[in-house]
């Protein structure tokens, strides 16, 4: 199911809902309660042709949501450079999880305006040698023993955005890009957001009363 609030709903307020659960042995309901929300950092983000880019690491505030994440989505608006196998992006959250959410894919041919969402529920990853092209895709990475230059952290190993499930989003995420190749450079000119889902887990089911027990299954 999905549900839209309208436009006028501050980001960050908590959508509640109860769902009722009918079984044989009667209704149970459920509270639950979930926040989904996208922001943003517009600040362009310029890579050079070798090396961390500018700024480093790219910063989003994130306040006003619930303590544990359920899901979450990369959006990276505008990503223009004449070798994107080049890029390698490291998404750090607010508690020190890590995800290399992009590393050596994207082809080699040059690039402009490229609108990627990075979604670990996308049906296919980003091709390690077609050109790079807008869609949503799973977050991908080729190869390992790629560098991010201090104050970012070792890379944990993690890919997916999964990594963040459970934890508090509210804090300062940080997006460290870098290129690690010389020549070709770019730029992610519309910089890049987050799509937030957060909730408390749904609460267990209660026991089953002794009257609905199967007797010959105890």
């Amino acid at each position: 199911y999905q549900l839209d609030g309208a436009d006028t709903v501050p980001c960050g307020t908590p959508l509640e809902m109860q769902l009722a659960v009918t079984t044989v042995q009667g209704t149970f309901m459920l509270d639950i309660e979930l926040l989904t929300c996208e922001l943003s950092q517009t600040t362009p983000i310029q890579i050079p042709d070798v090396g961390p880019a500018t700024p480093y690491p790219s910063a989003l505030d994130v306040t006003g949501f619930g303590t544990s994440v359920t899901d979450i989505d990369v959006r990276l608006n505008g990503v223009t450079h004449t070798e994107p196998d080049d890029l390698d992006l490291l998404l750090v959250g607010p508690t020190g999880e890590t995800a290399r959410i992009m590393s050596d894919v994207g082809g080699t041919s040059d690039v402009t305006g490229v609108d990627l969402t990075l979604d670990d529920q996308a049906p296919a990853s980003i091709d390690n040698t077609a050109a790079l092209v807008s869609g949503t895709f799973r977050p991908t990475n080729s190869g390992s023993g790629d560098a991010f230059a201090a104050p970012a952290p070792a890379p944990s190993g993690n890919v997916y955005l999964s990594a963040f499930n459970g934890t508090d989003p509210n804090g300062t995420w940080s997006l460290y890009v870098v290129d690690d190749l010389a020549t070709d450079l770019g730029e992610i000119a519309g910089g890049w957001s987050l799509v937030i889902e957060t909730g408390a887990p749904p609460p267990p089911l209660p026991d089953c009363p002794d009257d609905c027990r199967d007797p010959g299954t105890i």
